[in-house]
């Protein structure tokens, strides 16, 4: 430490860099600020894969986003970069939605009967595919049963 410096300054200095890619919440920037120097992203921008490289190799860390690839041609030249890691349950609600959506959807013929009823075929929907399959466990009738297999947190929503 120079004579000139604070100790402030000094540590400053000690703490990880980290780039974070596109814009989050600033309550999110500030609490990793708490931690490290953070360098992010303004505006949201399309990284092409040498811009991210050219950003990772002058970093600790980087919190990407889905928006990011990053792959061993991002970090070949990145010998400081400790951790890179994405927005953690940022999705979780909404996969759990979309896969829920996507189970009654298969089980009620949604996709068949919409085209059903496009084509004039009300009836036919109405009797024949929106009855559709039941959804969950049923021993009477396991083979018209259909049924989701998920896991962590997404399971449990």
């Amino acid at each position: 430490m120079s004579p000139r410096a604070s100790p402030e300054a000094s540590m400053a200095e000690c703490r990880p860099r980290v780039w974070v890619s596109q814009p989050l919440f600033d309550d999110t920037v500030a609490q990793l600020a708490g931690y490290c120097n953070v360098v992010a992203t303004a505006e949201v921008a399309a990284h092409e894969p040498a811009a991210i490289a050219a950003h990772l190799s002058g970093f600790d860390g980087a919190l990407v986003t889905l928006n990011e690839r990053i792959g061993a041609a991002e970090i070949a030249n990145a010998p400081a970069l400790k951790v890179a890691t994405n927005t953690p349950d940022v999705l979780t609600e909404t996969t759990a939605d979309l896969g829920f959506a996507l189970l009654m959807a298969t089980a009620r013929h949604i996709g068949s009967a919409s085209l059903a009823m496009r084509r004039a075929m009300v009836q036919v929907a109405v009797d024949n595919l929106l009855a559709g399959l039941g959804i969950g466990t049923d021993a009477g009738r396991p083979a018209n049963m259909v049924n989701a297999i998920a896991g962590g947190k997404i399971e449990k929503r």
